[in-house]
């Protein structure tokens, strides 16, 4: 019964350990080369540029024409900036057709041209959703740790066995 315990309590923390959910990387697997990143290191500085590599301990951005490596080890903190460029058209062709559905049928009961109308309204919402999102950007945190936190792991015999301990050691 103490082996199970034993092996639990070091599956439990394998499964617990980032290094052993994807070795190499640190960002989860969405992340890819070309995202706009800002990375925090536990100094406390921060680093913006496109990512070029994550794998061997270290991430590698690149900023102004220049490359950065960053260590695993240092990193705190990763935000990733995106354009959400799909929900601005979306939203402007819904407030379009709102917008034209009743002009067009103002226009063509008094013998205009109702679809141009509807055209020039779809028009203008897909195009100001997509200006807006354009400047719109969204920044998510898509890693983070606490830079003073850490956990042990810790085995020790005793008389009658084996004692496991896990700690959170802050």
């Amino acid at each position: 019964m103490r082996i199970v315990s034993i092996c639990l309590a070091l599956l439990v923390g394998l499964a617990v350990s980032p290094a052993a959910q994807e070795p190499g990387r640190l960002l989860p697997k969405d992340a890819r080369a070309g995202d706009r990143l800002t990375v925090t290191t536990a100094s406390g500085k921060r680093f913006s540029g496109r990512l070029l590599v994550d794998e061997a301990g270290a991430l590698v951005l690149r900023s102004g024409g220049r490359e950065r490596t960053v260590a695993h080890a240092e990193v705190v903190g990763v935000d990733r900036c995106r354009n959400r460029f799909l929900f601005g058209p979306l939203i402007g062709f819904g407030a379009g057709l709102a917008a034209g559905l009743p002009l067009k049928s103002r226009f063509d009961n008094e013998a205009a041209n109702g679809d141009a109308w509807l055209g020039l309204m779809l028009g203008l919402g897909v195009g100001m959703g997509s200006v807006v999102d354009l400047f719109n950007d969204s920044e998510r945190t898509i890693y983070s740790r606490d830079a003073r936190a850490r956990a042990a792991f810790q085995v020790t015999p005793t008389r009658s066995g084996l004692a496991v301990s896990i700690r959170r050691i802050f």
